[in-house]
C-alpha cells in the first residue's frame, strides 16, 4: 500500500505537467505566467530539467508506523517533439521511467501502458474547469473519477516562498480484476487530492492525497511538496 500511494502521487505530479483527454491544449506559460493569465497548456519540459519532492506518508489510524519522509527526484532524460519527453523518477534505490506524450499526459510506466493515457489532471488548466478521469492501465485496473480546477490560491512553500497556484481537486476510484487463478482478489481503491499547480514552474509544488481505510488497509495520507527545481540548461 505505501509503495503504490508513493507511486500514484509520481503520476500526478508528471500528469500537472501528468494528463489531458480529447480536449483541445492551451499554449504553453511563459518564464513570467503567473495572476494576470487565465488558460495554461501543457508545459514543454527538456531533457536537463529535474524536480524534486519530499514525501511524507500518514498511516493515519496507526501513525506509530508511518514510514519517514522521503526523496522523490524527476529527471527528464529525452525530449521529444512538441513537449514529448521520457523521465526517470527514483526514490531510493528504486528507478521507474516515464513515458509522458505532448499533452502533458503519462502513458506509460516501464512497461505498463495505459489506455488512453492518465488524466488525472487535463489541460488547458482554467479556473471552473472538471473533466472525468478515466482510464485502464496494462493489468486491467480502471480508473474512473472527476477534476476541477476551483480557483487560484497563493500557497507558502519552504523552498520557494509564496507562490501563484491554480487549485485542483480530483476524486478517483481504481477497480482491479485481480489474479483468482492466484490466490489474488479482485480489488476496490478510492482516493481524494488537492494538487497546486504553478504556472510559472509547469508543475504542481505541493498536492495531498487521501486514502480511506478499508477492510485491510488503514486510511492514509501521502504530501507531496517541492523541494528543489533545476530547470534544462
Amino acid at each position: 500500500m505505501r509503495s503504490s500511494l508513493i507511486w500514484l502521487g509520481i503520476v500526478v505530479a508528471l500528469s500537472s505537467t501528468s494528463c489531458g483527454s480529447s480536449d483541445a491544449a492551451g499554449s504553453a506559460p511563459t518564464a513570467d505566467a503567473g495572476a494576470a493569465a487565465t488558460s495554461f497548456g501543457p508545459p514543454p519540459h527538456k531533457a536537463g530539467e529535474s524536480w524534486t519532492y519530499r514525501a511524507t506518508t500518514t498511516l493515519v489510524s496507526t501513525p506509530a508506523d508511518s514510514p519517514p519522509p522521503a526523496d522523490i527526484t524527476t529527471f527528464v532524460d529525452i525530449g521529444g517533439d512538441r513537449g514529448a519527453y521520457i523521465a526517470r523518477v527514483v526514490q531510493g534505490n528504486s528507478t521507474v521511467q516515464l513515458t509522458v506524450n505532448v499533452d502533458g499526459q503519462v502513458v506509460a510506466v516501464d512497461k505498463c501502458s495505459f489506455t488512453p493515457a492518465v488524466n488525472y489532471i487535463t489541460f488547458p488548466l482554467e479556473v471552473g474547469r472538471t473533466w472525468t478521469i478515466d482510464y485502464t492501465s496494462c493489468s486491467g485496473t480502471h480508473t474512473t473519477g472527476t477534476g476541477e480546477v476551483v480557483g487560484k490560491k497563493t500557497i507558502a512553500t519552504a523552498a520557494f516562498g509564496d507562490v501563484e497556484t491554480l487549485e485542483i481537486h480530483t476524486k478517483s476510484t481504481s477497480t482491479s480484476k485481480g489474479d483468482p487463478e492466484n490466490g489474488v482478489p479482485a480489488s476496490t481503491n478510492s482516493n481524494s487530492s488537492v494538487v497546486h499547480w504553478a504556472p510559472k514552474l509547469g508543475i504542481h509544488v505541493k498536492e495531498q492525497i487521501d486514502v480511506p481505510a478499508t477492510e485491510t488497509s488503514s486510511a492514509v495520507v501521502v504530501v507531496n511538496e517541492l523541494t528543489q527545481f533545476v530547470p534544462a540548461k
